[in-house]
């Protein structure tokens, strides 16, 4: 038996969390750029954005957490196009790769906000 192509696919380290954090986007061709985080782990995000970024980019992340910012660099792993009949606001969904994994207590608060333990 196959293996379904999420699960084939799926690469991570580490579990993602159901997480809507908004996020400061920079490389070095676009700045000041904004978008909305769907999910997180330690060691990436999947951000939802009207900016294109093209796979390999390096991005500088300010992400938002509360009150708390968290600036963080990676790589952009995937870019995918949401179709004309997607719900989300903006077009496009990037996965970033992480250099340094993100401060645990945001990604224990995402994932407790996420189960409702909150």
């Amino acid at each position: 038996m196959m293996a379904s192509s999420s699960v084939r696919d799926d690469r991570r380290g580490q579990p993602r969390a159901p997480a809507i954090l908004a996020v400061g986007l920079e490389s070095e061709t676009k700045s000041s750029r904004h978008g909305v985080t769907r999910d997180v782990s330690s060691n990436g995000l999947l951000i939802v954005t009207p900016s294109h970024f093209a796979k390999g980019d390096r991005i500088k992340i300010k992400v938002h957490a509360g009150a708390v910012g968290v600036d963080v660099v990676g790589r952009v792993a995937r870019v995918t196009e949401n179709p004309i009949s997607s719900p989300e606001l903006w077009r496009y969904r990037v996965g970033v790769e992480l250099d340094e994994p993100l401060p645990v207590a945001l990604v224990d608060g995402a994932r407790a906000h996420a189960t409702g333990n909150a």
